[in-house]
């Protein structure tokens, strides 16, 4: 009596498939071929698509009025000394983590009116706040 030293191998026969299975002679797409219109989508989503939509439409959005009305609100929110930099890192938080406005268009505005030694750290203030 023999014993080999090579084990069974198995066969592509033997191996478990995986795609489901089907009719003889049905065509089954693979998912990733399978596009889904909008409506399918929102309709998945349920009453979490109208936040999708906000949270995908507003940041763009805000950061373009942001940047158009940068040149007078830097200056205005400089101009208020200490409850200005207060007045920022609140507004960053509740507007960073409402997804209305994108934090690098925030961090900007901080940078611009405060410069580099107190955008910073307002600006991490409000990253901060918005993630809290």
């Amino acid at each position: 009596m023999s014993t080999s030293s090579v084990d069974e191998q198995a066969t592509p026969e033997s191996a478990p498939s995986a795609t489901p299975p089907t009719m003889p002679g049905s065509v089954v797409p693979p998912p990733w071929t399978v596009a889904a219109s909008p409506w399918s989508v929102a309709r998945r989503l349920g009453l979490a698509a109208p936040l999708a939509m906000g949270a995908l439409v507003l940041p763009p959005l805000g950061s373009i009025v942001l940047f158009t009305t940068m040149g007078t609100t830097g200056p205005w929110l400089q101009s208020h000394a200490g409850i200005g930099v207060v007045m920022y890192v609140v507004a960053f938080a509740i507007l960073a983590g409402l997804a209305l406005l994108p934090t690098y268009a925030q961090s900007a505005l901080g940078g611009f009116a405060f410069g580099i030694t107190m955008g910073i750290p307002a600006a991490l203030l409000g990253f901060a706040g918005g993630a809290f």
